[in-house]
């Protein structure tokens, strides 16, 4: 069994952003039934909009109540936490640890732990020098490690190199680590709440105050539901030190002590692994962060700094679906980019004036449905993630809709209602609530002002009319949030002199986190390099590149970063491919590209704000 089939056969969750000088103060089971796709975007896709998009959506079956993955294994809930790793045999060919740590740093007491769950894919090179542990974080926040190196484990571990173990863990609140965060008593609850959701995108109208009441519900719910004993220990910096318990421990295990962290962290990843090394610079042996968040404007909760090339990516979609011609891409039209946008265009007014009805008869749902203009623009938000595999996905939804057919909306934004097994304490179901946990705890205060929101609205839609009043519900999900970080906190700077130099990857068109946040976070790290890939889409792995993988590689085996300027093509483009240039690769290169397409062709298309 592959460890694509392991990661779906358990329905794993994930819905789901040296001290001295520093700002310190004083103030630890993988899914049953899964929510259905219909029920997730509510909750979920606050933090799929910090998150790597791929690592967000659910798919496959999700295992039966009890179900265990392979003889012999063990599940979560037969491993005991302790304050050293020991690892037991899961998931049909990996190692999974509980690890016992401090719920506050700076006040232990062995009555007062989390358990952070740890999965390892160990090193399959044994022919060359162990290259000791890499620690993934797939973004969010609120993103689960378990469920990433579970599912692409394989592949990072190929593009890294295969000497080294692949390592990740569910962060504070999430999935699998305990105690969980969560502003549900049941799931069913949390079920009934999503259904009630009409995903409208954000525009100025009465919908603007129904969504203002319904996150300020949720808030005051999660303030009384979870308290503060789960919601006041998920920051960032409380999961930083987590990370340094978890490297040391690993590096520990292999016989070797005075190593530091090795790390790629995607998307909110940037920021933990940001804040990691602003905390503890001497501690970096090997940092890299792709898709890069301005750490200040995130733990200013402000969150203003992301929608600066969105339109970009946007109009990426209609130029390559021109240069692609009717045979690839099935929304073609004209003879120029302009007359792609322009039917786009005409598509959303017509969806705007007149909701497409469909009746259950024609429905994938078995129920009625409608499709609307904000339903199409959620979608088309999710998209631009991930252009390579979604882009033509999107294109033959976009020419169905204009003819009346609804059926490919439906397959990829909606499923029929399900529930998750009630009562079963191996398979905990956190929600993608944790996001909240973490953005709203880590970010300055939001008050409950609605004429300040309606003016951060209109910022918003200034960055980009189509897109800005989808990004503004972020910080809804904040106002009155009940909890502030508690124990360990960290208030910057952002930035350290690291004992190696940190990798900085951007994008050159990224929809959420900007290239030009990459250049701003590298000033705080001198001898930090911005890398720049010459794409489309969230984080560096959105797009293959050989180009971005062999300095991404070259980095962790000799912490060489690439010169100052530094810009990497991708070698394959949304409906275009990757043309002629394979027939003059090397076999090796060739075989690296697949694992980058495959890696690129796994981030799937679902729906932002919408059932």
């Amino acid at each position: 069994m592959s460890s694509r089939d392991t990661a779906e056969k358990f329905g794993l969750l994930s819905d789901g952003i040296g001290s001295e000088g520093k700002g310190y103060t004083s103030s630890a089971e993988p899914r049953s039934r899964g929510l259905s796709t219909r029920s997730k975007t509510f909750l979920t896709t606050l933090a799929v909009l910090f998150l790597l998009f791929a690592w967000h959506a659910k798919h496959g079956k999700p295992m039966s109540c009890g179900e265990k993955s392979a003889k012999g294994d063990y599940g979560w809930g037969d491993i005991t936490p302790t304050e050293d790793i020991n690892l037991y045999p899961c998931f049909n060919g990996y190692k999974c640890a509980r690890l016992a740590v401090p719920l506050d740093y700076t006040n232990p007491s062995p009555d007062r732990t989390a358990a952070i769950a740890v999965t390892i894919l160990e090193a399959t090179d044994t022919s060359r020098p162990y290259g000791g542990p890499v620690l993934i974080n797939p973004g969010g926040p609120g993103g689960s490690g378990v469920n990433l190196v579970l599912v692409y484990g394989e592949l990072l571990q190929q593009i890294i190199g295969s000497h080294h173990s692949i390592v990740s863990f569910d962060p504070r609140g999430v999935n699998n680590t305990t105690p969980t965060f969560t502003c549900f008593e049941e799931a069913l609850q949390r079920e009934v709440f999503l259904e009630k959701d009409d995903g409208k995108v954000l525009a100025g109208g009465s919908e603007v105050a129904e969504t203002y009441a319904r996150f300020k519900a949720l808030s005051e719910s999660c303030g009384t539901v979870a308290g503060e004993e789960k919601g006041g220990y998920v920051n960032t910096a409380s999961v930083a030190r987590d990370m340094l318990e978890i490297s040391e421990g690993l590096w520990g295990l292999s016989g070797v002590s005075g190593r530091g962290l090795q790390y790629w962290g995607f998307s909110y990843g940037s920021v933990l692994g940001s804040t990691f090394a602003a905390m503890f610079p001497e501690k970096v042996e090997r940092v890299v962060v792709d898709g890069i968040c301005d750490a200040e404007d995130y733990y200013s909760a402000s969150w203003k700094t992301s929608l600066q090339d969105t339109d970009k990516v946007l109009a990426s979609f209609s130029t390559y679906c021109s240069q692609a011609g009717p045979l690839r891409c099935a929304f073609h039209t004209g003879s120029t980019p302009e007359d792609v946008t322009i039917r786009l265009h005409n598509l959303l007014q017509k969806l705007s004036a007149e909701p497409l009805p469909i009746p259950s008869s024609r429905s994938t749902t078995s129920a009625p449905e409608i499709i609307t203009e904000s339903d199409v623009r959620n979608l088309l938000f999710a998209s631009l993630y991930s252009p390579l595999s979604s882009f033509p996905i999107m294109a033959q939804i976009l020419a169905a809709l204009e003819s009346g057919d609804g059926t490919g909306y439906l397959t990829v934004a909606r499923t029929g209602f399900e529930c998750d097994c009630p009562g079963n304490p191996r398979t905990p179901n956190t929600g993608g609530e944790v996001a909240l946990a973490v953005a709203c705890s880590d970010g300055a205060p939001v008050p409950d002002d609605r004429r300040a929101f309606d003016e951060y609205l209109q910022e918003l839609t200034s960055q980009t009319r189509t897109f800005g009043g989808v990004w503004a519900k972020l910080r809804l999900g904040c106002i009155n949030w009940s909890f502030r970080p508690k124990g360990l906190t960290f208030s910057g700077p952002y930035s350290g002199n690291t004992s190696t130099p940190m990798l900085i990857i951007g994008n050159t068109r990224d929809p959420v986190t900007p290239l030009i946040n990459a250049h701003t976070m590298s000033k705080g790290f001198p001898g930090s390099a911005v890398l720049e890939q010459n794409s489309e889409g969230h984080c560096s792995i959105s797009a293959p590149s050989l180009c971005t993988a062999k300095h991404i590689r070259r980095y962790f085996e000799t912490g060489e970063v690439p010169p100052t300027g530094t810009v990497c093509e991708a070698d394959m483009k949304p409906f275009i491919g990757a043309g002629d240039v394979v027939k003059t690769m090397s076999a090796e290169d060739k075989e690296l590209l697949k694992v980058l397409e495959e890696l690129a062709m796994g981030l799937k298309l679902k729906p932002l704000f919408r059932h």
